[in-house]
């Protein structure tokens, strides 16, 4: 009986001969974005803001989801959408925030964050 990236099929599904199958959206991960677009949704998103308040990555990824038609599937996009904040946060153009306070390292940083302006002023695309 087939298994789709390690799933396997459950006894009632070999008994009636159905193999297990995950939906479209797992099978591949999210649909590919170009980094460009992962940074512009998270400047969008940052920019959208008032006062400079900082954003979660779990929004910006909701949103991505939306856009790509499976908004249920919103967790597959928040690795891309890190790895784009972070590239953006070691760029300057954007800050990393844990518990208020900017983080030093981007590439080290680890726990709960938030997405927002770099603590001199707000971003630009």
């Amino acid at each position: 009986m087939p298994s789709v990236r390690g799933v396997r099929a459950t006894r009632a599904d070999r008994a009636h001969g159905r193999p297990h199958t995950a939906p479209p959206c797992h099978r591949n991960g999210p649909a590919p974005l170009t980094p460009d677009r992962l940074a512009d949704a998270i400047l969008e998103h940052i920019d959208a803001r008032p006062g400079g308040r900082t954003v979660s990555p779990s929004d910006v990824a909701k949103t991505l989801a939306a856009q790509a038609g499976t908004p249920d599937d919103w967790r597959a996009w928040l690795k891309p959408v890190g790895a784009a904040a972070r590239g953006l946060a070691a760029s300057g153009r954007i800050a990393l925030y844990r518990k208020g306070k900017p983080v030093d390292d981007p590439a080290t940083a680890k726990g709960v964050l938030r997405l927002g302006p770099p603590p001199e002023g707000p971003t630009t695309a």
